[in-house]
């Protein structure tokens, strides 16, 4: 068997690096049903049905961890226009210069639940809300709170060692990267399949618009913090299927304590 790579639940004799993004089951091609992010084997699609799976999860079908995400990014942003709340939320925003001088290393994780306009909370909002479920569901909780923050903090890292003294950023969009990291290296293998062009599409989307608004709307978003993130989920990603990690508690183990390391470095040479 070719490493890294399962057998079909329907077919043991064909080899396949597709998974139901509903269950997690491996499936090839041809047990294999679009759905709006990813894929479902043909037990999920019978359950859930081709009509609700093209009108997206819907509140009541997000998970947890996607909904407290959500809420906190808004509940913050909220908070920033209410009086007294800009100097409340200023001190969690990135600025190198004060990592650098004055040790502020939690701006790096802090900064990630911090927008500027209804324009920034709006794009990251929404692609938390079409990708989390998703990506939620086939992990579980835990390793999906883990690979959102440390895409989160790696995030942080791109911009502070990209970015230069001067720099600052804030908003989700490094832990979005994240989440976009972990589809790309799941779709890699599926790539030349119908499933995995739409995946491939998805990610070319987000990638696009990681360029695009930086330019337009400039501010603290990133290019930096993007590829930061980028790279923290496909890390994830690769060493959960290099070193054959499935245990939903190992694999939160895995995202979080890196991230919580990082963290204790950087505070460590900048104290």
């Amino acid at each position: 068997m070719t490493q890294g790579l399962q057998h079909c639940y329907r077919h043991p004799d064909r080899e396949t690096g597709l998974a139901c993004s509903n269950c997690g089951k491996p499936i090839c091609p041809d047990c294999s049903v679009d759905a709006v992010v990813g894929q479902r084997c043909l037990d999920c699609h019978k359950e859930i049905g081709t009509t609700r799976v093209s009108r997206g999860a819907g509140m009541a079908a997000l998970g947890p961890v996607t909904k407290a995400l959500l809420a906190i990014n808004i509940a913050v942003y909220v908070l920033q226009w209410l009086p007294g709340g800009a100097e409340f939320v200023f001190p969690f925003v990135q600025v190198n210069s004060s990592i650098t001088n004055d040790g502020t290393w939690w701006t790096l994780l802090s900064s990630a639940f911090i927008h500027f306009d209804l324009w920034h909370i709006g794009f990251n909002g929404y692609a938390l809300y079409v990708l989390g479920p998703r990506v939620e569901a086939r992990l579980g909780t835990g390793p999906f709170l883990g690979l959102y923050l440390f895409a989160a903090v790696t995030g942080g890292v791109g911009g502070y060692l990209l970015g230069g003294p001067g720099f600052a950023q804030i908003g989700a969009s490094g832990a979005i990267y994240g989440i976009a990291g972990y589809l790309f290296w799941q779709w890699w293998p599926a790539r030349r399949t119908p499933q995995g062009r739409q995946g491939w599409q998805l990610v070319i989307w987000l990638v696009g618009l990681g360029i695009i608004l930086p330019i337009a709307l400039g501010g603290f978003i990133s290019w930096q913090g993007h590829l930061g993130g980028l790279v923290g989920g496909l890390l994830v990603a690769a060493g959960w299927d290099t070193f054959g990690i499935t245990d939903r508690v190992k694999r939160t183990a895995f995202a979080i304590v890196p991230a919580i390391l990082i963290l204790a470095f950087i505070a460590a040479s900048v104290w």
